[in-house]
């Protein structure tokens, strides 16, 4: 280093003179220790880390110790606030998972049934007579397929089981094929093809048959429909807004 500043003085000394050379021999003379000082400067290593993050929890601990009650309604009021925002979360979330298990959820639509008498509604439900779906795809292009679904209730019987089911829904063939509720067993293509058909959830199949096979035996509705069991469908989600144990 001291070279270089050297021939640097002798540079100067003969374009510039004496005075001139050596004030700018000083002035680098000073930036040089400078860098000098700021090289050797050392980088904090990681014990300098966790000795300050120790620091920080002594001090923490000091100052809940010496408030106590300041420290404590803190405490719970924030742990209150997170287990509120995490509730809100899960529900909203929850609230907005309805009917997202089918495959084709985007594409599918509720068809309402609205009434209007003298310009006011009147009557707004979601239900819609029976033609509205057939006429619907004839008419729309845009329209791939439909399907009905009637609730009822009725007295279901096999052999001497009986009892008054409340999540009957009556639907067309193409039931299975709109909505993706999996069979355990049977086909969804042709398991309601037929008329006195059905379909029945999990914990019905294990209500009325136990362990054997239900595929095959047959149910009674009311004590005079006779239907044949040709699938056994998963138990329905409880985020989906059609929910049944018989189709």
């Amino acid at each position: 280093m001291s070279g270089d500043l050297r021939e640097m003085f002798i540079d100067r000394l003969s374009h510039k003179g004496r005075l001139i050379a050596s004030v700018y021999y000083l002035i680098d003379a000073i930036l040089s220790a400078r860098n000098f000082g700021l090289r050797r400067k050392q980088v904090p290593t990681s014990n300098n880390n966790i000795d300050m993050l120790k620091n920080y929890i002594k001090i923490t601990i000091r100052t809940i110790s010496k408030n106590k009650v300041y420290s404590a309604l803190n405490i719970v009021g924030l742990a209150l606030g997170i287990a509120a925002c995490l509730f809100i979360l899960q529900y909203v979330s929850y609230e907005r998972s309805y009917d997202k298990f089918h495959v084709s959820h985007e594409s599918l639509y509720r068809v309402k049934y609205m009434v209007y008498r003298n310009g006011k509604l009147d009557i707004n439900c979601a239900a819609a007579v029976p033609r509205v779906g057939p006429f619907m795809k004839e008419k729309m292009p845009q329209v791939v397929d439909f399907a009905c679904a009637y609730p009822t209730s009725g007295v279901i019987t096999h052999g001497d089981i009986k009892f008054r089911e409340n999540r009957i829904q009556i639907v067309d063939q193409s039931f299975l094929g709109i909505f993706s509720f999996p069979l355990t067993h049977g086909d969804p293509s042709t398991a309601l093809k037929e008329p006195n058909r059905v379909v029945i959830s999990e914990t019905a199949a294990l209500k009325y048959f136990g362990n054997e096979e239900a595929i095959g035996k047959t149910i009674r509705m009311d004590g005079k429909h006779s239907l044949a069991v040709t699938g056994v469908v998963k138990d329905v989600p409880n985020n989906s807004h059609i929910k049944f144990d018989f189709l």
